[in-house]
């Protein structure tokens, strides 16, 4: 689902579903460049995306804020900030060598 703003996106979501996982990746334009992005996707974007600030005064950080105590009354849960456990760093670790961009693919594409 998107979310929309008088016709026009203002969250942009992707999802990926598996056997016994999904990953929901969403973003939420806090301001917009409308030139910029008329240059990079072309005209056709023009008057499609919506930003946060066209509507609100809102900080990023104090929407962040807001959509936490939201979540978390919605799903009658907790959220705390931590970082990565040792575990979880060994993982992305161990990872990094099959990424499609690493430092080493990079000088191999550079060489070519």
């Amino acid at each position: 689902y998107e979310v929309l703003v008088n016709g026009r996106k203002l969250v942009g979501s992707a999802q990926r579903r598996l056997k016994r996982a999904f990953i929901q990746h969403g973003s939420i334009l806090m301001g917009t460049d409308d030139e910029l992005n008329c240059r990079v996707f072309g005209k056709s974007i023009s008057g499609k995306m919506a930003a946060v600030s066209e509507f609100s005064q809102v900080s990023p950080e104090r929407l962040k804020e807001l959509l936490v105590e939201r979540f978390a009354q919605g799903f009658g849960a907790s959220f705390k900030i931590s970082g990565l456990t040792g575990e979880e760093v060994c993982a992305s670790e161990a990872l990094f060598p099959a990424c499609l961009i690493s430092p080493a693919c990079e000088k191999t594409a550079a060489r070519a």
